[in-house]
């Protein structure tokens, strides 16, 4: 696509000035997906300028008998340049339509900029041959007073105003994150640096066709014979160099507040096991008779003294032998009602029961039963103890129990210099892993596309040989139920990028672990990854605050998108949902499973775990990438000069 561009802009540069030696200045034509565009950009404005000197000679002094020769010379030149715009187009700007300028602007900008690619379309395609018509065409272009957006302050106002960056105010200051879902990064796959950046080339682009615009629709004034307009050609040049160097400290002041993670927003309609996959009776609402609690069958107690025991014994015409029994540990016995009915779900459902009616009342929520429903009641025994059906919390591990971990390394195949650009969470024989996409490393922060590529998972089952509980996976237990919340990055080097990450168990929670590999920037090269490897994690010396889940509904029934709850050191426990909305029949959070990639796709410096949700609801488990800092590599620019790439690390 570069050399395309190249090739064209040469081209058409040869037609424009084939009579004059080249005065542009050598650009470094070593480009990269950040520095591209910026280049791209100066060289056409300076080709505009190069071209009106060439226009201006062939054109000579003003002569009536070839206004009309003299304008449609100017069209030309005009097309010629606008051909250049649209590769650049073509190149930078992202090929959606769902993602435009004219998202983010508020109504006087969007004023502005409309018309400013109005006009520049119109012109493109005049072919009229009235001269009156051209010249008053050009006359209303040089009319045309908008205010010009404060760009010391414009993509700041614009991104904080529509949430691309939270309030520094609100901002937990410790870390960088997108609170609200109606964030632009979320919905794009983009990180909000990339959104800001290709905001920054739309307004460019935008304000480079009011700039040639204006250039043109001076020429043909001239040669219409309307006057010279040097002073106004010049204030037209200086004019848009301070536009484009305002914009350009505007376009630094966002990006600096800006954060490089992407993640999903919630899909709009939840497909279990296409965006999301659960685990799976873990901790399960259970009801059983108290005699079935107890090893000696009594009656002598009742239901909430039974909290951490197991089961024992059935009657054929009691519900236990009616129902799955809980062959695990039953926890948190409580009395709800002498008399219930109990809808089981359907065999092939994760749930037990559909719901539970008592009375006027129900556990879960009652939409018809598809099977017998069972009425049970307590009794009397030996008329002396009530013997009273309980509800419990039954942690049974087994064939129906999807409650694992995988505890083995995902790396990026370094040795084709290859490095993680994605991630996400995929269930493979029970086993929940984290999937990582990989492409190959580029010079200076590009990617190889036609080389990304999903690595297959282990293909294991916990019950194989030589496959180890705590070694291989992990499995998720009512007393061992946490996951800890992280972002990692490293922050005190930039010279690394992400090699692969694994799961680990500290103290009893599942943690993340991060490999990062030493790169060269400018090279794209991994610099000896054998040796020049690391893996670090969140260190536990700091106490975590536990983020509550309980007494939630399983969070596919919200109507509402989910917000990130996720705040430095916390931790979350898998949990059975409310009692009262569910009957505690699902495991929440449940497991987002969407790919978590940036467009395009970026080298990554971190990987984080977070939770989102929505009040009353469960919520998601789920992965966040954090891209390459943008800032990091964008040029030091002085006015009036060519950008000089700055290294921090130089």
């Amino acid at each position: 696509m570069r050399f395309k561009f190249l090739l064209l802009f040469s081209l058409l540069l040869m037609l424009i000035i084939i009579s004059q030696p080249s005065q542009s200045t050598s650009v470094n034509k070593k480009k990269d997906v950040i520095l591209a565009f910026i280049y791209d950009a100066e060289e056409i404005a300076s080709s505009v300028r190069l071209d009106i000197e060439q226009l201006d000679k062939d054109t000579g002094e003003f002569d009536n008998a070839k206004i009309r020769d003299n304008q449609f010379k100017v069209l030309e030149h005009f097309k010629n340049i606008s051909t250049l715009v649209h590769q650049i187009e073509e190149d930078h700007l992202p090929k959606s339509k769902e993602e435009t300028l004219f998202d983010y602007v508020k109504p006087d900008y969007l004023k502005l900029f409309r018309k400013l690619i109005s006009k520049f379309n119109k012109m493109e395609k005049w072919e009229r041959t009235d001269d009156k018509s051209l010249i008053s065409f050009a006359e209303e272009i040089q009319r045309i007073s908008v205010k010009r957006p404060v760009y010391e302050d414009f993509y700041w106002d614009l991104c904080f105003t529509r949430n691309i960056i939270p309030s520094i105010f609100t901002m937990n200051k410790t870390r960088e994150f997108l609170e609200r879902p109606l964030n632009k990064a979320c919905n794009t796959m983009q990180s909000a640096q990339q959104v800001i950046y290709t905001l920054y080339k739309q307004v460019t682009i935008s304000e480079l066709k009011g700039y040639i615009l204006n250039e043109y629709s001076l020429v043909i004034r001239r040669v219409s014979g309307q006057g010279s307009f040097s002073t106004e050609a010049n204030q037209i040049r200086i004019d848009y160099n301070k536009i484009t160097e305002n914009s350009y400290k505007s376009l630094i002041k966002a990006l600096r507040l800006a954060t490089g993670r992407v993640f999903c927003c919630d899909p709009k309609t939840h497909k279990y096991q296409v965006t999301y996959d659960e685990v799976t009776r873990l901790i399960q609402g259970y009801v059983e008779n108290e005699r079935y609690l107890n090893s000696d069958g009594s009656c002598s107690k009742h239901c909430v003294d039974y909290q951490n025991t197991t089961r024992s014994g059935c009657s054929e015409d009691e519900l236990c032998a009616k129902q799955p029994q809980c062959s695990g540990r039953i926890y948190n016995c409580q009395f709800i009602e002498s008399d219930m009915s109990v809808c089981q779900s359907p065999t092939t459902s994760n749930s037990r029961y559909d719901f539970i009616k008592y009375g006027d009342r129900a556990l879960g929520q009652d939409r018809g039963c598809s099977r017998n429903i069972d009425h049970v009641e307590s009794w009397r025994r030996w008329l002396i103890h009530t013997c009273n059906y309980c509800f419990c919390l039954c942690d049974e591990p087994g064939p129906l129990s999807d409650r694992y971990f995988n505890l083995r390394e995902t790396l990026s195949d370094v040795n084709t210099n290859k490095v993680m650009t994605g991630i996400r969470f995929v269930k493979k024989n029970r086993v929940f892993h984290l999937q990582i996409q990989q492409g190959k490393l580029l010079p200076r922060g590009m990617i190889d596309e036609a080389t990304l590529e999903w690595v297959p998972v282990d293909d294991y089952n916990i019950n194989d040989p030589n496959v180890m509980d705590g070694l291989d996976y992990h499995t998720l237990t009512y007393q061992n139920r946490a996951v800890d919340l992280d972002e990692l990055k490293k922050k005190d080097d930039i010279t690394f990028v992400v090699t692969g990450v694994r799961f680990q168990v500290l103290d009893g929670h599942l943690s993340l672990k991060v490999r990062y590999s030493k790169f060269d920037f400018l090279t794209g090269e991994l610099v000896d990854p054998q040796v020049n490897t690391i893996w670090e994690w969140e260190d536990g010396e700091e106490e975590r605050t536990k983020l509550d889940l309980s007494n939630l509904d399983q969070p596919t029934r919200s109507t509402k998108m989910s917000s990130v709850t996720l705040k430095k050191k916390q931790y979350l426990e898998f949990v059975n949902t409310d009692m009262n909305k569910d009957a505690a029949q699902a495991t929440v959070p449940f497991i987002d499973i969407q790919d978590v990639v940036s467009d395009p796709p970026l080298p990554l410096v971190g990987l984080g775990l977070f939770h989102k949700g929505e009040g009353g609801y469960g919520g998601f488990l789920a992965a966040e990438i954090i891209n390459i800092n943008i800032t990091s590599y964008i040029p030091v620019r002085k006015i009036d000069s060519k950008p000089q790439i700055f290294y921090p690390w130089l």
